[in-house]
C-alpha cells in the first residue's frame, strides 16, 4: 500500500458505528477502553478532549491518519504550551467537514488547519471557524492582509494596483 494513502481519512469511519476496535490481540481492557475513546474523540461528539498521554498508551494501535489527527485536535484543544485553546469548536468543525479543507477538498491530514474567517484568534464561536488545507488557509489570510493594506480600493482597483487580472 502506497503510505500517502494512509494520510486520507476514511470517510467510513465517520459512522460511529463502523469503527470498533480491531481484533489486535489485546487483552488489557483499559487500552482497550483507551483505544475507544481516542477514536470516539476523532470521529464522533461524544468526547471533547482526550489527554496526551492516553493517545501516546494507544498509538501503535491506530491508523498513521489517526495519529496525526488526535495529535493536531489535542494541540487545538488541550491548551498547550501556553497555545490559545481552540476547544471543542474547532474539533467539532473539523469532524463536520470530514477532515477535508471547506475551499478545495483536499484531505491529507497534514496539511489542515483551522482558520478563523474574521481574523480575531479568540473567537472560537463554531461559525467563526473553517477547516482549511493551508495553501488555501495562507490564500485567504494574504488577500484580508492586502485587502487591509489597500481598503481605501475596491476589488477592481486592487487587482489593477497587483497587476492582476480579473478571473472571475
Amino acid at each position: 500500500m502506497n503510505i500517502w494513502n494512509k494520510l486520507i481519512v476514511d470517510k467510513s469511519n465517520f459512522n460511529e458505528n463502523t469503527f470498533s476496535i480491531k481484533s489486535l490481540g489485546i487483552n488489557d481492557s483499559k487500552i482497550k477502553s483507551d483505544i475507544k475513546d481516542v477514536l470516539e474523540y476523532i470521529y464522533t461528539d461524544k468526547i471533547n478532549t482526550c489527554p496526551k498521554s492516553k493517545l501516546r498508551r494507544v498509538e501503535r494501535y491506530l491508523d498513521l491518519s489517526e495519529i496525526l489527527l488526535a495529535n493536531t485536535l489535542t494541540n487545538y484543544t488541550n491548551d498547550t504550551k501556553g497555545r490559545l485553546a481552540y476547544g471543542e469548536n474547532a474539533i467539532k468543525r473539523a469532524k463536520d467537514s470530514n477532515y477535508s479543507c471547506e475551499i478545495c477538498g483536499e484531505n491529507d491530514v497534514r496539511c489542515l488547519e483551522i482558520d478563523h474567517k474574521d481574523g480575531d484568534r479568540k473567537n472560537t464561536s463554531y461559525d467563526n471557524l473553517q477547516c482549511l488545507c493551508g495553501s488555501c488557509h495562507n490564500k485567504k489570510t494574504r488577500l484580508e492582509r492586502l485587502k487591509h493594506r489597500f481598503a481605501e480600493l475596491n476589488d477592481t482597483e486592487l487587482l489593477k494596483k497587483l497587476n492582476l487580472r480579473d478571473r472571475s
